[in-house]
């Protein structure tokens, strides 16, 4: 997990974060001489802003913008999310790139039972990017399976050969026999937030589409 994470931007260190915030604040105060009571008042209430319509009248022109019309937004396919702006963003059509011989050596090493993988281009059919795996786990409890399913997350995600040709991971543990014992499905996006801090390790799991055989 480690040597997979060097790719990606390390956690915030928030208390760091706070310290600057802290000398920061002790820096603006002495430069203008004020006290940690003291409270400014912001621009708006010495001068109020100019009000463009009185409550309950129609909004004014503004000079320099005309009027256009409203155009119904088309639907919007699986293959487009939003970036971080909100804004929908067209995902490219490309097939996933997985480097195989690296995935298995990892897999090997993370003590992962891989019994094969396969990819589901559904991009190309403006559908998601799906990897599909089968795997033995270290153990048949949840919290085991669920440890494992992660390890693969990470694994898949940091084996490809180009960036983003992945959109969810889908991965089916089975027992000795060959048999099922639990099928789990997470997108990358919920993964990367939780590699970034932004997400918790329940939350994640919550994330997850789940089928217990």
């Amino acid at each position: 997990m480690l040597s997979l994470g060097c790719s990606l931007k390390a956690p915030e260190d928030y208390y760091l974060l706070f310290r600057g915030m802290e000398a920061w604040g002790q820096k603006n105060r002495t430069v203008t001489k004020r006290t940690l009571g003291n409270i400014i008042e912001p621009p708006e209430k010495q001068q109020p802003l100019v009000v463009a319509f009185e409550v309950g009248q129609e909004p004014a022109s503004f000079f320099g913008f005309s009027e256009i019309e409203w155009v119904e937004e088309p639907e919007i396919a699986s293959i487009v999310k939003p970036d971080k702006t909100g804004l929908p963003v067209e995902l490219p059509k490309v097939v996933i790139a997985i480097q195989d011989k690296a995935f298995h050596q990892v897999c090997q090493e993370e003590n992962i039972n891989l019994i094969h993988w396969r990819p589901r281009n559904g991009r190309l059919e403006n559908g998601s990017n799906i990897v599909q795996i089968n795997f033995i786990p270290q153990g048949f409890s949840d919290i085991a399976i669920y440890h494992d399913f992660l390890l693969i997350t990470a694994i898949a995600y940091g084996s490809q050969i180009e960036k983003n040709t992945i959109d969810a991971i889908r991965a089916v543990a089975e027992d000795d026999s060959g048999s099922p014992v639990m099928l789990l499905e997470g997108s990358i996006e919920s993964y990367l937030q939780y590699f970034s801090g932004k997400m918790d390790l329940q939350d994640w799991q919550r994330q997850l589409q789940i089928k217990k055989y």
